[in-house]
């Protein structure tokens, strides 16, 4: 038996004997979902609305169904010659996006024979509009994916993919205070406090055809030492990651202004875990205490990242 396992409580227990819960969940890669059935299953449910994950931004459907053209491995010639369908991004900027699929040969040995670009895939940011062009000769199979691509944007656009479910899953742990309890973070805990948000998230991720098991925590010393140890752990992560940002001479505003706002998610975590679990965090308050102290040397870096490019902006003279 593992140490969590000894921690794990019987289904039986007191009123007020729990600490929290333990939870762990699956949510497969090939699950669509749409924003429609989202909201319908979070409303049903009872979790909070304001929890959603944002509406699919048309450039990440752009991506998605682009990616969804890729192909390897097709058998021209058995055993002998091998088709790869790649998709490579070509064009970022305000107003387009474009992408190439390129046909590439190769032999039984993955040795490249031939490379050529058989289609350009083009969104229009001003109409949010897709494109799908084939050069002369395309193979047969670029020709008919090409021919639903817009079919396919449309899809993205409006159905979360495994990866969005994962995402929203996450953020709504994090707004659950829940912390890692395992490596790989596999399987999470959840402060008592949020139980039945918790298991409202649980029956949203249910209705999806996706995986999700919890079990309440006993209140014991040894339940309490691992939750703190594990927020040691995270704090430690946080702040090496943050001094690495502040190291890059070629940080963005975005990433110091994210590092920023995860630093602050972390410190209310640690201070609300401080408060239920009446404990001498002394060790982890002086890791908060770095924290903070580099939490104010992003806001500085963010200010003087706004105030380079105010001056470098014509518009602005």
């Amino acid at each position: 038996m593992t140490d969590l396992d000894r921690l794990v409580a019987v289904q039986t227990v007191k009123e007020g004997s729990i600490l929290g819960r333990l939870c762990w969940y699956t949510v497969p890669e090939d699950i669509w979902v749409s924003r429609g059935e989202l909201v319908k299953q979070f409303r049903e449910t009872g979790l909070k609305e304001k929890w959603l994950p944002n509406p699919i931004r048309p450039s990440d459907a752009f991506r998605r169904a682009s990616a969804c053209i890729q192909a390897k491995n097709i058998e021209i010639e058995k055993d002998k010659l091998y088709a790869n369908i790649l998709v490579r991004e070509v064009t970022t900027n305000r107003k387009e996006i474009e992408r190439h699929v390129i046909w590439e040969t190769v032999d039984a040995d993955q040795k490249r024979l031939s490379y050529r670009q058989v289609a350009k895939l083009r969104l229009d940011k001003d109409t949010n509009t897709v494109s799908a062009i084939t050069e002369l000769a395309a193979p047969e199979q670029v020709e008919f994916e090409c021919s639903r691509f817009a079919e396919v944007y449309d899809y993205c656009l409006s159905h979360y993919d495994g990866n969005g479910i994962r995402k929203c899953v996450s953020q709504v742990m994090s707004c659950l205070m829940a912390t890692a309890v395992r490596p790989s973070g596999a399987v999470y805990f959840v402060p008592e406090k949020y139980a039945t948000d918790l298991a409202a998230l649980g029956k949203v991720i249910k209705s999806l055809e996706a995986e999700y098991f919890e079990v309440p925590l006993m209140d014991a010393v040894d339940a309490r030492d691992m939750v703190i140890r594990k927020f040691i752990h995270q704090t430690t992560s946080m702040i090496e990651s943050l001094a690495e940002v502040l190291k890059d001479p070629k940080v963005t505003k975005g990433k110091c202004l994210t590092a920023l706002e995860q630093s602050k998610r972390l410190t209310e975590q640690v201070n609300e875990y401080k408060s239920f679990l009446q404990v001498n965090l002394t060790e982890l308050e002086e890791r908060i205490r770095l924290l903070s102290l580099q939490a104010l040397s992003l806001v500085d870096k963010a200010q003087e990242l706004t105030t380079n490019e105010a001056s470098e902006d014509p518009a602005a003279s």
